[in-house]
C-alpha cells in the first residue's frame, strides 16, 4: 500500500530504499556537505517543485530490508543537529519562494538562485550544500 500526502504537506524523502521518477533527477541532488541530513535537504527542496509541479510523492512500504552497521548513535546526532535544529525554518522559507518553471530542471535553477537570498540561518551548513547544488543546476541546465 502507498499514499501521497497532499500538497504543501511536508515530510522528509529519503534515498534509503527510494525510487525517483526520471524527470526528477535534475532537481534530487544529494550533497555530501550535509552530512547526515544529506537526502533530507535534497528531499525538502525536491518536494517544493513536486509542489509546484503539481506533482505527488508517495510513500509505501520497503521493497527490501536494510541490514544497518554498527554505529555510534551520539556520533549521528551530532551530523544532524544543525540541519535538523534549521530543517522547519528552511522548509517555510522554500515554500514562500515563487516558482514559473515548468519542469524540474527550471525550477531548480529558480529554486537555488532564490534560495541563495533567503536562507541566511547556519551558513558555513548551507553555503557548500547550496554551492553542490548550482554546479548540478548548471550541468542540467546545459542538458536542456
Amino acid at each position: 500500500p502507498t499514499l501521497a500526502l497532499a500538497s504543501g504537506t511536508w515530510s522528509p524523502i529519503n534515498t534509503q530504499n527510494t525510487a525517483f521518477a526520471r524527470a526528477t533527477i535534475p532537481a534530487a541532488f544529494v550533497s555530501p556537505h550535509a552530512q547526515r541530513y544529506d537526502d533530507i535537504m535534497s528531499g525538502y527542496f525536491l518536494r517544493r517543485i513536486c509542489d509546484h509541479l503539481g506533482e505527488a510523492v508517495t510513500y509505501g512500504l520497503p521493497l527490501l530490508n536494510q541490514i544497518r552497521n554498527v554505529h555510534n548513535i551520539w556520533h549521528d546526532l551530532d551530523k544532524e543537529r544543525i540541519g535538523g535544529e534549521t530543517a522547519g525554518t528552511v522548509c517555510a522559507q522554500l515554500k514562500d519562494i515563487k516558482l514559473t518553471g515548468t519542469t524540474y530542471a527550471a525550477c531548480y535553477g529558480e529554486l537555488i538562485a532564490a534560495a541563495r537570498k533567503v536562507i541566511t540561518v547556519a551558513p558555513q551548513f548551507y553555503g557548500p550544500i547550496m554551492d553542490g547544488m548550482e554546479i548540478w543546476a548548471e550541468v542540467f541546465s546545459r542538458e536542456a
